[in-house]
């Protein structure tokens, strides 16, 4: 009986290590690579600032940096708690950062070093592997993402068209 329940147990055992060290199926697998590439290719565009024909984060802190010269509206490279309310409007990054949380340094405002360490969500959120780079595998994510959401390839809802869009009805992506 002793040694029945030993080998009960040790099968048991096996059979759960086994289960345990199987590898989990890749979620972008089946992902075409074309419409991963496409999807790198897009992201790129919209987030290529520095013009390296890639999506880092050298272009968050280029962005960061444009951001903070738009908000300092008297020029004094520090950013008053009043001048930061603007961000929120342009940047859901900044949603759950108050201006005193952010200023390390108790000054009463925000110097272009304390703004930058809010990431910037979108970008942090595709990065998967996060190594600053967004990757085709990162891209085929975004193609996951937007099948479970429901969108085409393209972003937008499955089955809408394409429009040409009109004068000034451009579409900032930050």
């Amino acid at each position: 009986m002793q040694m029945f329940r030993a080998v009960l147990i040790t099968v048991t055992f096996g059979l759960a290590l086994t289960a345990c060290s199987k590898k989990a199926p890749d979620p972008v697998a089946d992902i075409p690579s074309e419409m991963a590439e496409k999807a790198l290719r897009d992201f790129t565009t919209n987030w290529d600032l520095n013009g390296d024909s890639k999506a880092t984060c050298a272009d968050i802190d280029l962005l960061r940096a444009r951001q903070f010269g738009r908000l300092d509206t008297n020029g004094d490279r520090r950013l008053s708690s009043l001048e930061y309310r603007a961000i929120n409007f342009e940047d859901n990054s900044f949603v759950f950062y108050e201006h005193s949380t952010l200023d390390t340094d108790q000054s009463g405002a925000l110097d272009l070093s304390e703004f930058s360490t809010v990431s910037h969500s979108l970008f942090r959120g595709t990065d998967k592997d996060d190594d600053c780079v967004i990757s085709i595998r990162d891209a085929a994510f975004i193609v996951l993402r937007n099948r479970q959401s429901g969108l085409g390839p393209d972003g937008r809802p499955r089955g809408e068209r394409s429009r040409k869009r009109q004068k000034g009805e451009g579409v900032d992506p930050f």
